[in-house]
């Protein structure tokens, strides 16, 4: 498969699309990332984006029970350097014009991510091109509760492992 650019419209939770708040995982030598956790509109659309068969996986939203994608973008590309860095990210304003956009997203946002899918050599892969955002909800910090806050206490199972 030659390298196809695909759009798809939907939620945003999650964003992480600058360099400051960009992830990493520990055991992961390819360094920080840029990630979107992206629930699809319309479900045709999903059906389209699994057809592609990527690598991506498909994952349950644990309090809603919604299918949703995390799509990412290396900083860093080793391989194809031109293929890192940090997405095109837009937003379209009130008059319809597009204009760059580095503040953080909220989580419930909408918008347009565009992707390129591409053959890998282990299948089919997607890379993180862009993301427009039409509808932002703004981005507020977690309240992580005061010291008069009761914290939960974590569940403690004191059976045996059932499998």
């Amino acid at each position: 498969m030659a390298t196809q650019t695909v759009y798809f419209s939907g939620t945003f939770k999650w964003a992480k699309l600058t360099e400051k708040n960009a992830s990493t995982f520990p055991d992961d030598d390819k360094g920080p990332f840029c990630s979107v956790d992206f629930y699809f509109d319309n479900k045709d659309d999903l059906k389209v984006f699994k057809s592609f068969k990527t690598r991506n996986t498909i994952k349950l939203d644990d309090e809603t029970g919604e299918m949703f994608v995390q799509f990412r973008r290396y900083l860093n590309h080793k391989t194809y350097p031109q293929f890192g860095g940090v997405p095109d990210v837009k937003i379209k304003n009130e008059d319809g014009s597009l204009a760059p956009f580095t503040d953080l997203i909220g989580n419930g946002s909408k918008g347009t991510i565009k992707l390129s899918v591409y053959d890998h050599a282990y299948g089919t892969a997607s890379r993180l091109e862009g993301v427009l955002v039409t509808k932002l909800i703004p981005y507020e910090k977690e309240d992580k509760g005061s010291e008069d806050t009761p914290k939960s206490e974590p569940k403690v199972f004191n059976d045996a492992i059932p499998f």
